[in-house]
């Protein structure tokens, strides 16, 4: 039996199954008058593209803006970090150094990106000297970060809509496989043919230790097998972490 296709495979990896199954068809004369079949199956697929690419772009944009506010509010914190130290005499114990950074000044920027700029917006009640020369970039970069951490979290939205789609293509898909191959087993009944026959149709599965939520295992063959994220699905990893600054 073809294996069942999940929603958080990619388009692509649903495509390479149906090109696998269009080939093998058009490869064995038994089956070549079934090779239209398959079709439709790429148009299905095709018609779910532009969802699968509106929710990746919008998952690029959330991570990128994030990624280059949250990086440039911490560099600004290092910067004001550096004026404030030679501002209080270089003494840490210092209860204006205290106000600012209760810890090294490395540390207060690798805080959670959500902790940091709240941090930050806060700061900007204060009229100290060693802050006025940094808030115009500290409320610039603290309000894009706020921004792009509230973007991020709506993007979840997007991607809930193209799973979905990608999901409906997979039922879809799964539904047609196992269709036709009932109308191969029906040939090979027909002809004499093996009972594996309608098996060599599709990709072949194979038993290992890591089985899919549903039981069944990655594909073997051609690259990028067996259901894993898709793209769409995906978030960068948090950006990395700014060491520059005094301890």
């Amino acid at each position: 039996m073809p294996r069942k296709l999940l929603a958080n495979m990619t388009l692509d990896e649903m495509e390479d199954e149906v090109l696998f199954t269009e080939a093998a068809l058009h490869a064995d004369p038994d089956a070549a008058a079934l090779a239209t079949r398959t079709g439709p199956w790429i148009e299905r697929i095709d018609a779910a593209r532009p969802h699968d690419r509106k929710a990746r772009a919008a998952v690029a944009r959330g991570d990128a803006a994030r990624q280059v506010a949250v990086d440039r509010l911490r560099r600004t914190c290092v910067a004001f970090g550096d004026d404030l130290y030679l501002a209080v005499g270089k003494n840490r114990k210092d209860a204006r150094w205290q106000q600012f950074f209760p810890r090294a000044v490395s540390r207060f920027v690798r805080q959670p990106q959500g902790a940091l700029v709240n941090t930050v917006r806060g700061w900007l009640s204060s009229r100290d000297p060693a802050l006025d020369r940094h808030r115009t970039d500290l409320e610039r970069w603290s309000q894009s970060a706020d921004l792009a951490l509230v973007d991020t979290s709506a993007v979840a939205i997007v991607r809930g809509d193209a799973h979905q789609t990608r999901g409906a293509v997979a039922v879809e898909l799964t539904q047609e496989r196992d269709k036709l191959h009932d109308d191969l087993s029906a040939i090979a009944r027909e002809r004499g043919l093996p009972r594996g026959w309608p098996d060599t149709f599709f990709r072949v599965e194979t038993k290992k230790s890591g089985a899919s939520e549903n039981g069944q295992t990655p594909a073997k063959g051609a690259p990028g097998k067996g259901p894993k994220p898709s793209d769409a699905a995906k978030s960068s990893t948090t950006p990395d972490e700014v060491v520059a600054g005094k301890d």
